[in-house]
């Protein structure tokens, strides 16, 4: 009676607590900076918290390889995006290239709602030749030439729930756009930042091509895992959700030595988080 009486004590108590257990899991928002010379510390690199359930920013040693830092981001995708745990992911930069490449090289680890990439560098940025901005290992890296062959661009739209969401600009008053294929947002050709399978000289309307129209966040997303824009091929579940028609400096406003401030993309990263990461 007593072994029977222990049993059933401990299967209720069993139950209790995987019944119990979804009430501790939780949703975060993860923003993954770019470029940086070296670790920034806590909010440093957005300007101040950032808007999005749970809002945690993943800091890593923005000057190195990819393959070197990338230890550091998967870190935090552990920490916050697995037992049970879901993320929204806001990537600036190269940020859009570390979360790339850890989901291609670890495809099954983490559950990700959607990426959302502002100036995304996952298909490089031929100022990377340049050597007034080439000043550090990740620089170098992000070559069109050299990131683009380095993880299966498809694999970040087919591995996680949702789509990947681009957000871009344009500055085509930019001291960098003689070195840049194409409409760019100073630092980021759209070839890359759009999402596309292939480089090239891409325009959002100033010459009337319209190679890229953007949408709105509301709109639907694609029916087929290719996405494809104005006959432009993007890499999978790839979802351009806006795109600044502006011509005058806007994204990125203000040239300092070799840098953009950043603050207006980073910004509409945010809104765009704040909106959506719930």
């Amino acid at each position: 009676m007593r072994l029977a009486t222990l049993l059933a004590a401990a299967a209720v108590t069993a139950s209790t607590l995987l019944a119990a257990a979804p009430a501790s899991a939780a949703t975060y928002t993860l923003y993954i900076h770019g470029r940086n010379g070296g670790t920034p510390n806590g909010w440093d690199y957005w300007g101040g918290p950032q808007g999005g359930v749970n809002a945690i920013p993943v800091n890593y040693d923005g000057s190195q390889y990819i393959s070197v830092s990338n230890p550091t981001v998967n870190s935090y995708l552990d920490a916050y995006c697995t037992n049970g745990n879901t993320c929204y992911i806001a990537a600036h930069s190269a940020g859009n290239a570390q979360i790339g490449y850890s989901v291609a090289n670890n495809p099954y680890r983490w559950s990700i709602q959607w990426v959302v990439g502002g100036g995304a560098c996952g298909g490089g940025t031929e100022l990377s030749s340049w050597g007034g901005w080439a000043s550090d290992n990740l620089a170098y890296e992000l070559s069109p030439g050299t990131v683009r062959g380095e993880y299966n661009h498809d694999l970040l739209g087919d591995k996680i729930v949702g789509y990947v969401h681009t957000l871009s600009g344009s500055d085509w008053s930019g001291l960098t756009n003689m070195f840049i294929s194409g409409n760019n947002d100073g630092v980021v050709p759209y070839h890359s930042s759009l999402g596309s399978r292939n480089t090239g000289s891409y325009d959002n309307g100033h010459n009337n091509d319209n190679d890229f129209r953007g949408w709105g966040p509301s709109s639907p997303p694609p029916s087929a895992g290719g996405g494809n824009l104005g006959g432009i091929a993007t890499w999978d579940y790839t979802w351009i959700n806006f795109v600044e028609k502006t011509e005058s400096p806007h994204w990125y406003s203000v040239w300092s030595g070799q840098n953009y401030t950043h603050s207006a993309i980073k910004g509409a990263i945010g809104a765009y988080a704040a909106s959506f990461a719930s």
